[in-house]
């Protein structure tokens, strides 16, 4: 019979999302300590902690981050669960190859995200004018969940945008 503290962890680990395994053997195999892989990834070692429990996600910018240490082929793994495929880069210049303009570069897709990310900032300086300006609070607490939505965007995108570039 196994002891109970054996029980326990045999328990825990079988509980522990892919995801948090995943980080786990990224950072063992950089042999890197929680201070030292959350240092790269411009966060606490309690955050490394907490993901490599499975008690909380990473953030998209730090799956991003965790892509890029990666490399290519283990670095789609994380890519990915920051909602970003393989296809979606694919698709990218063969949807712009059949637009009327003409064949587009990866560079000119990565311009219009740019300009996009610039006008989710314009558009939430404008509302935060706004607010103070509703008429009742069930209101102002929709324009926050959108204003938060859409800075969760703009940072997602500029993140993008960022892989993009390093395809140019």
């Amino acid at each position: 019979m196994r002891p109970l503290a054996e029980v326990r962890a045999m328990a825990s680990l079988a509980s522990v999302p892919q995801w948090s395994k995943d980080i786990k053997s990224l950072r063992s195999g950089l042999e890197l300590s929680q201070f030292e892989f959350g240092k790269r990834l411009n966060c606490s070692a309690m955050a490394v902690s907490r993901w490599e429990q499975g008690k909380q996600p990473p953030s998209a910018t730090c799956y991003l981050a965790m892509g890029r240490i990666a490399g290519p082929s283990f670095g789609w793994l994380f890519w990915n669960l920051a909602g970003i495929t393989q296809d979606d880069l694919q698709r990218m210049p063969t949807q712009r190859a059949k637009s009327k303009k003409g064949p587009r570069h990866l560079s000119t897709a990565i311009t219009v995200l740019e300009i996009e990310v610039a006008r989710s900032e314009a558009r939430a300086t404008r509302r935060d004018a706004l607010f103070q300006d509703l008429p009742t609070q069930a209101l102002r607490r929709e324009y926050k969940t959108i204003a938060r939505a859409e800075a969760t965007f703009a940072r997602l995108v500029a993140d993008h945008i960022h892989i993009l570039k390093s395809y140019v």
